[in-house]
């Protein structure tokens, strides 16, 4: 370079002046390279390196030098096709497609059922099905999604070559979204403390379809359907069935299980036309019975009472859960024991002069065995519309148990007529006739018995020419028992 006017130019070629820098002279100019010393030794600039959360594994590296790790293996690749087979009505399918994966692979595809425009719509997921391969697993959907549309889940265990599935589709397919009236029915309410519901019904199907309306009774009342009066003479062009009459249960603040009000259901015919009807319902809803259950103090050792509901409420004959008190019995002692009969029960209204007898049905339930428990459920039949105070009379209890000695009785030579034995016991017993021509029921057998059971007797006919006797043995086979239970014996003559 030369220097003009203090200057210095760094890029002057003139020959002597190249290499000059700063009136050095010419300086010596040399080129460094760097090269990759000693090849087998990792260097910074040739390894593998990450950053993130999860870690990943290299199975294999190869270089020009060396390799790591296990080679790879060439696999075989599987290509299964999904297929549609049909049309669905007023409907779409997509997601049918072409899937690659290697043997024993699980595949899957979504299939998504929409309506072919918005003038129609899927009533319930059921409206479109797909099946006929038992080779694929299809999911069902439980409901439609949030747009409408059916979502189906379809997988498949890829096999060993190439293959195409297919699927039906079947189902009803969408219907209009908006369907025309061709059925209204109103129903003109007489009841008195009481609403139907709906009032209104439209059908837009055409064909057997359910009419229903529920008679909702106000607070404090029941329906009973006696007292009401369904017209359908406003609807008899649509050939509705008989009602069917079905409890539904009271809304909140009712008592728990009331089926205070009734559902009316009616199979009938929707026209192809444009068509309206009515049902003129009448009568009146029925005031519920005011009822306190007071516990009984008599006759209940080993005895607890319970009410059905604690305080004073209302309720209707058709509240069976909630007019039922039960009266059970535990801890008995070892040499006692309850039968259906050792307990009965009278319930009697005190809230009215006189206390008259309420009708009631008792229901049993005994586990004689090891453990004893015994549960009888008092359940009034048909409450008065006048409140009841429900008084509970128990006669009875535990007793001890037995096994009755039993009158010998005799028969003539043919056996018969049957003779029949009172119960024997109060326990459960075994019965075993002494000789093959004694018939226990019918049959010459070892017979159980259930406690106060009895049994019939009847013999063989007699070809022997003599007098003969028997005796039919009666055990008890309840262990829990204590002590011991001696056997009864039943004497038996037949004569020549």
């Amino acid at each position: 370079m030369m220097k003009i006017l203090s200057l210095w130019r760094h890029n002057d070629t003139t020959p002597g002046f190249r290499n000059n820098f700063y009136g050095l002279g010419t300086q010596p100019s040399f080129v460094q390279p760097i090269f990759n010393e000693s090849p087998s030794t990792i260097k910074q600039f040739n390894t593998l390196g990450y950053e993130g959360s999860s870690g990943w594994l290299l199975s294999f590296i190869e270089t020009d030098v060396t390799s790591m790790g296990t080679l790879p293996q060439t696999i075989t690749t599987i290509s299964t096709s999904l297929q549609i087979i049909g049309t669905a009505v007023n409907g779409s399918l997509t997601g049918e497609s072409t899937l690659i994966g290697k043997q024993g692979d699980v595949v899957q595809w979504i299939i998504t059922a929409t309506p072919i425009s918005l003038a129609y719509k899927f009533l319930t997921p059921e409206d479109i099905t797909l099946g006929g391969n038992s080779s694929l697993t299809v999911t069902n959907p439980s409901s439609l999604t949030a747009e409408g549309n059916i979502v189906f889940r379809v997988a498949y265990t890829i096999g060993s070559v190439d293959s195409i599935q297919t699927l039906t589709v079947g189902g009803v397919g969408a219907i209009l979204a908006s369907t025309p009236a061709l059925l209204t029915i109103n129903v003109n309410d007489a009841v008195a403390n009481a609403t139907p519901t709906p009032a209104s019904k439209v059908f837009n199907v055409v064909g057997i379809q359910t009419y229903a309306f529920t008679l909702l009774s106000d607070a404090d009342y029941y329906i009973d359907p006696a007292n009401i009066v369904a017209n359908v003479s406003g609807i008899a062009a649509f050939n509705p069935t008989a009602a069917s009459i079905s409890r539904v249960t009271a809304a909140s603040p009712a008592v728990a299980n009331n089926q205070d009000n009734a559902k009316y259901s009616y199979d009938l015919t929707v026209p192809s036309t444009a068509s309206s009807g009515t049902v003129a319902v009448s009568g009146v809803a029925t005031l519920k019975t005011l009822l306190s259950w007071s516990i009984p103090t008599v006759n209940m050792t080993y005895a607890v009472f319970s009410a059905p509901y604690v305080g004073t409420y209302k309720i209707s004959p058709f509240d069976t859960t909630n007019i039922t008190a039960t009266v059970s019995y535990s801890a008995i002692p070892a040499n006692m024991t309850m039968t259906p009969t050792s307990a009965t029960f009278v319930i009697t209204n005190g809230a009215v002069a006189g206390s008259p007898v309420v009708a009631s049905v008792t229901n049993t339930s005994i586990n004689a065995g090891t453990s004893f428990s015994a549960v009888y459920s008092i359940v009034l039949v048909s409450p008065s519309a006048a409140g009841i105070g429900a008084i509970t009379t128990v006669t009875g209890g535990p007793v001890l148990a037995v096994v009755n000695n039993m009158i010998p009785i005799t028969f003539d030579n043919t056996g018969l007529p049957v003779q029949t034995i009172a119960s024997p016991s109060n326990v459960s017993t075994e019965l075993t006739a002494s000789d093959s021509w004694i018939l226990i029921d019918g049959v010459n057998t070892v017979t159980a018995l259930n406690p106060d059971t009895g049994f019939d007797v009847s013999l063989e006919a007699n070809s022997t020419g003599v007098q003969r006797t028997g005796t039919i043995t009666v055990s008890n086979t309840n262990t829990r028992i204590s002590p011991a239970l001696s056997d009864a014996t039943l004497t038996i003559t037949q004569n020549a």
